[in-house]
């Protein structure tokens, strides 16, 4: 009984390589007379990569990478890293004409061939690079209006302080922090108030107020803590978020 073609793996191939909306490359592998890879032809090319390449999927089969893409030696850097190690890659890595980003899966094959998947992950890293920007700057905000901010997801018992927080402590930046970090902090005389934050930390559903007393190197300092509980996607208090300063 003859085999189905639309079970043969080259078929599987070129119907991918034709339908997926991600970049798809087959590389024939070019070695020196060492063994050393030293260039890749385009073998198959999915529309969506020869788009990115600037030609069609016939003008570029057969031809050189190093002569298509000249500007990607560092993307051809990678590409013999795997074909000397036969290990498969993941990297990220940014198309220097218009400075889109993509994540590219690098596959070893057989008869000397690499298969490349390119996925457009432009909009998250750039999403990336903006909650860095928005970091750095709110350090440098609280640094300047010596506040920190704080967020309290309860379901997974599990508190983000910002640097902030940690100076307005005198705890080690990145150090764990809890619900008792607050009352191990507190003076004495304060521990009741300690114990009622914490409690509507873990169980209150409404905005709260309070100034703690804390030990900070050796002194005592006064700090206001204001937080607001937030619902989860069914109306269920989910986590708190909140700010401090220094009120002494």
């Amino acid at each position: 009984m003859l085999a189905s073609p639309i079970l043969s793996d080259d078929y599987l191939l070129r119907a991918l390589l034709k339908d997926s909306l991600n970049g798809l490359i087959l590389y024939q592998i070019v070695r020196d007379e060492t063994g050393i890879p030293i260039d890749f032809r385009y073998q198959l090319v999915n529309p969506a990569a020869a788009t990115l390449l600037g030609g069609s999927q016939e003008e570029l089969k057969g031809r050189s990478c190093r002569e298509v893409f000249p500007q990607g030696e560092e993307l051809r850097h990678y590409y013999k890293l795997v074909a000397m190690s036969g290990q498969n890659m993941r990297v990220d890595y940014q198309l220097p004409q218009d400075g889109r980003w993509f994540e590219v899966l690098i596959t070893g094959q057989t008869q000397e061939t690499l298969l490349c998947f390119f996925t457009d992950i432009t909009e998250r890293v750039q999403a990336e690079q903006a909650l860095i920007k928005n970091l750095t700057l709110l350090q440098q905000t609280e640094e300047l209006a010596g506040i920190g901010s704080w967020d309290y997801d309860r379901s997974m018992d599990c508190f983000f302080w910002s640097e902030g927080m940690y100076r307005l402590f005198g705890i080690e930046s990145g150090a764990p922090v809890s619900l008792q970090t607050y009352s191990k902090s507190t003076i004495l005389a304060d521990q009741p108030i300690a114990m009622r934050f914490v409690e509507q930390l873990a169980n209150g559903n409404q905005p709260f107020e309070e100034v703690l007393r804390i030990w900070r190197h050796g002194e005592v300092r006064s700090i206001k803590i204001k937080g607001v509980v937030k619902a989860d996607g069914n109306e269920q208090p989910a986590w708190v978020l909140g700010i401090c300063w220094d009120v002494s």
